[in-house]
């Protein structure tokens, strides 16, 4: 018998593409909501949203760009909080057997790295305080509601993730996004450098989106899903060389120039529980999933 799967946030970056994974699984009935259809701010709404379904993978939000975060600081974490919350007793009022929240990297203090699971809470987010405590609280909505009404829950933290249908349109953009427009608006002006920012050798961990989706694919197979897990390469790579990548791409010759100043918060995830618990990593290198990002945006 088929399981029947609700994905929230479906028209989203990631929601697209656990949405193309997940209905080529025949043990699974998928289909999707955006915000346009259910506000999930709205108990009544996610009430309806929820009916007739056995999991739940609550990728929906306000997702913003980071100038944008720190503008609508109350927004942000309003209706990130509001919404998982309203999933999670509607889950329970509708009797859904599972359900996953995707959490964030940013949710993550400054430690000793790479982050494990266990240090989740040892400090304030390392990012915007808003969106990095509403994504860190979905951790305690799922452990609650798996103690009291015996939901089937997890918390699933993803690093940065990139791949076709990414946010190019955001402002700034995330950096394979940015990296893309960059390189092309330099090669197409025959510029003889770029000067690409000031955290060149900022190590960053990036996940292709549908490595992402896959592993979504998996924990669903699970008969018990870990409650807090992180889902990653384990690997991480400086921003400086994501450019050279996609300048290697698009063929284009001029410079780098990368400028002194600015220092952020380095993150990468241990992915050792993954491993043991999934018994999978990912399979997208960054060099085929940065082509097919940049594939992608030519195209467009």
């Amino acid at each position: 018998m088929q399981q029947k799967v609700l994905i929230t946030g479906a028209s989203g970056f990631l929601g697209q593409s656990i949405l193309k994974v997940l209905k080529a699984e025949k043990k699974f009935k998928v289909r999707g909501i955006s915000h346009k259809a259910f506000d999930l701010t709205d108990l009544n709404r996610a009430k309806a949203a929820l009916r007739n379904v056995d999991i739940v993978i609550h990728t929906a939000g306000l997702v913003l760009s980071r100038i944008e975060q720190m503008q609508r600081p109350g927004e942000v974490f309003y209706q990130n909080v509001a919404a998982a919350l309203n999933i999670a007793e509607a889950a329970r009022l509708n009797g859904v057997k599972k359900l996953i929240f995707i959490s964030s990297i940013t949710a993550y203090p400054s430690g000793k790295l790479p982050l494990k699971e266990e240090d989740l809470w040892k400090g304030p987010p390392q990012g915007n305080m808003p969106y990095g405590y509403a994504k860190r609280i979905t951790d305690v909505i799922a452990a609650s509601y798996a103690q009291q009404y015996g939901i089937k829950t997890a918390c699933v933290i993803f690093p940065n993730l990139y791949g076709p249908k990414d946010k190019f349109n955001f402002n700034p953009p995330p950096l394979v996004p940015s990296a893309i427009k960059q390189v092309h608006k330099a090669k197409k002006h025959n510029a003889k450098s770029l000067v690409a920012g000031n955290n060149g050798h900022h190590p960053v961990d990036l996940l292709y989106v549908d490595d992402a989706a896959k592993s979504l694919q998996l924990m669903l197979k699970k008969p018990n899903m870990p409650a807090l897990i992180n889902i990653g390469t384990g690997k991480s790579v400086k921003i400086s060389k994501v450019f050279e990548l996609v300048a290697k791409i698009l063929n284009f010759k001029g410079k780098i120039i990368w400028q002194k100043g600015m220092k952020v918060s380095k993150r990468a995830l241990n992915v050792s529980l993954m491993k043991k618990e999934l018994h999978w990593a990912p399979k997208v290198s960054l060099q085929a999933g940065v082509e097919e990002s940049v594939k992608n945006y030519l195209k467009k």
